[in-house]
């Protein structure tokens, strides 16, 4: 018998905030702790160890150091890239990780005009196909032009490890992303781990189950609300047959979500409202999110003391500090429109429409939304340092807005 766990969507250095990032790379060392301690065989990375292909120094020194207990554990590590730490040049701080020894990519990929050709890698009593994540869903064309190469040995535990979104699992709203569907991944493996969608999801393709084991920590503040923990599993085979499976839930802090309702209140009056919400809670050591919405009957939204919030926030020692005013509005701002599409370019182009048709003044920067747009669009260039980089982009808008 074997016992390992599947990890997805770690995203170690993802957060802006240092409060954040610091309970990001905590929750993954208790799937660690958890994993050393139930005396698992494997782990399997399903994609974004990293948010980013080329993570910061601390990020990666802290990554090698949990890479390296498992390792000390005799535990062995499977990883694929994901969307995130995906590199066009194939190089990414995986390598490093694997380089030292730490893990193994999966992922052996040569391609061609007709065909994508992924390597079987066999250990021992295991048999791994890896499929990387890519930007933009590129990753699905590997569906279409996959071919596996090598044998599948029916008495070994064959997994295939994949990053990409699958139709089955898309929640909805997502209707427009572009997916796989289960029908379409390889035939003959017992297990399919994957990642990409930050939810948990259990499939079959036809008798193996397919699983999202969800993020190791909320990589944003919906994610946040909803989820208020992270997850991974933990999974036993006997042979070729998957016996059992987990689902471990990764508690870090309390999160307290104080939802304000302001509509037809003066600025003045939601400010008081929502400093008297805040004054009703216990939010010692919590992560405080502060939600608010509605549309001002008169003020600005930018008349809205997010100093003296922080300031009463702090008094009452809560943890971390998050703020969402992204549903708050004036009664100038307000726009009532109904967007008839799911392509996310055509409902930028229909909602600025919809505004310049309600808006005389907007009309002479109508023209300059779009480009401005894609330019913002712009990525960052592998190994481009971050100041170079922001200059690039502000010149960019500067030429396009013509100012000097």
């Amino acid at each position: 018998m074997v016992k390992f766990a599947h990890i997805a969507d770690v995203h170690l250095g993802g957060w802006r905030q240092p409060e954040m990032q610091a309970l990001n790379l905590k929750a993954f060392q208790q799937a660690i702790d958890r994993c050393i301690s139930e005396k698992v065989d494997f782990i399997i990375f399903a994609g974004d160890l990293f948010d980013t292909a080329i993570p910061s120094i601390d990020t990666l020194k802290e990554a090698m150091s949990e890479f390296r207990r498992i390792h000390d554990s005799g535990i062995k590590c499977y990883i694929v890239s994901g969307s995130h730490d995906y590199s066009p040049t194939g190089k990414t701080f995986l390598d490093v990780i694997e380089r030292a020894d730490f893990c193994k990519n999966i992922s052996c990929v040569q391609e061609n005009e007709n065909e994508i050709c992924v390597n079987v890698l066999n250990d021992e009593n295991l048999a791994f196909v890896g499929v990387p994540g890519k930007k933009s869903s590129a990753e699905l064309e590997y569906f279409k032009k996959l071919k596996i190469v090598g044998n599948l040995d029916s008495d070994k535990l064959k997994i295939f490890v994949f990053h990409s979104t699958l139709t089955e699992a898309k929640p909805e709203g997502m209707d427009f992303i572009e997916s796989v569907d289960i029908k379409t991944l390889p035939d003959g493996f017992d297990y399919y781990a994957t990642g990409h969608l930050h939810l948990v999801f259990e499939g079959k393709k036809n008798d193996a189950l397919v699983i999202y084991p969800g993020p190791i920590f909320p990589n944003n503040t919906e994610e946040l609300e909803k989820l208020r923990a992270g997850s991974f599993y933990l999974l036993e085979a006997q042979g070729n047959k998957i016996i059992k499976r987990e689902k471990i839930e990764v508690k870090t802090k309390e999160v307290l979500v104080i939802d304000v309702n302001v509509d037809n209140l003066s600025a003045e009056e939601a400010n008081k409202k929502i400093l008297a919400e805040i004054s009703n809670q216990t939010l010692a050591d919590k992560i405080v999110f502060v939600k608010i919405k509605g549309t001002l009957s008169s003020g600005k939204t930018s008349d809205i003391d997010w100093k003296k919030i922080t300031e009463k926030i702090k008094e009452k020692n809560a943890y971390c500090f998050l703020k969402s005013a992204s549903g708050l509005s004036t009664q100038e701002m307000k726009l009532d429109t109904k967007i008839e599409t799911k392509n996310i370019d055509e409902i930028e182009t229909q909602f600025i429409g919809k505004y310049q048709e309600q808006n005389t003044n907007f009309q002479e920067f109508f023209s300059l939304i779009m480009p401005l747009f894609n330019s913002l669009e712009t990525e960052k260039q592998e190994s481009e340092k971050k100041e170079n980089f922001e200059s690039r982009v502000f010149e960019e808008a500067k030429k396009i807005l013509k100012i000097d």
